[in-house]
């Protein structure tokens, strides 16, 4: 007796990704990423603005508090130094290397503190030291520190125009109140 032949199957047919697919599927992935590169350029420049805002906007209200709670001057100064041990304030409108935050005590003469004003004694407490963030311009409308004063907090007005391209930059303005606020766009606009 004879058995029926099983048909004959065919071949099974193995799974995978051609290479015709793949070619496919990568040629839409770089459309894709040359589409959102862009976007992330900009994402990225708006973030280190921001940043670099908030942070010396932070430093100058830090002084100022400083100055109401102490009792004492506080002055925010560019530093040229920031990595320095014992770093100083530099006279100037660029602030893109630095700044320093301290307690400015021309009474006091305790031991332990520095010459951070460059006024010949070594009187003054390093409250904070910030460094450079990299590539973008901080420029002040006056190259002398921001002094707080008590009791008020007061300070003489200074602009800083912050840019980290032409188009992505912000204006920070201390008030003659001390006040700190800040807006998009250039602070000659």
């Amino acid at each position: 007796m004879s058995r029926p032949s099983q048909p004959l199957t065919p071949a099974r047919r193995l799974s995978g990704v051609t290479l015709i697919e793949l070619m496919v599927t990568l040629a839409i992935a770089v459309i894709l990423l040359s589409l959102a590169v862009p976007g992330f350029q900009h994402l990225l420049q708006n973030s280190r603005l921001t940043g670099l805002t908030n942070s010396l906007s932070a430093s100058l209200q830090q002084a100022r508090v400083e100055s109401l709670s102490r009792g004492q001057t506080v002055a925010v100064c560019a530093t040229g130094d920031a990595d320095a041990d014992q770093p100083t304030c530099t006279i100037t409108t660029d602030w893109a290397d630095g700044w320093l935050v301290f307690v400015r005590d021309d009474a006091d003469t305790t031991a332990g503190k520095t010459d951070i004003d460059s006024d010949g004694q070594a009187d003054d407490r390093l409250l904070k030291v910030v460094r450079p963030f990299g590539a973008a311009t901080l420029t002040a409308s006056s190259g002398d520190p921001i002094v707080f004063t008590p009791p008020l907090g007061e300070a003489a007005e200074t602009r800083f125009n912050i840019r980290v391209t032409d188009s992505e930059q912000n204006c920070l303005r201390v008030k003659r109140t001390g006040q700190v606020r800040f807006h998009k766009g250039s602070c000659n606009g």
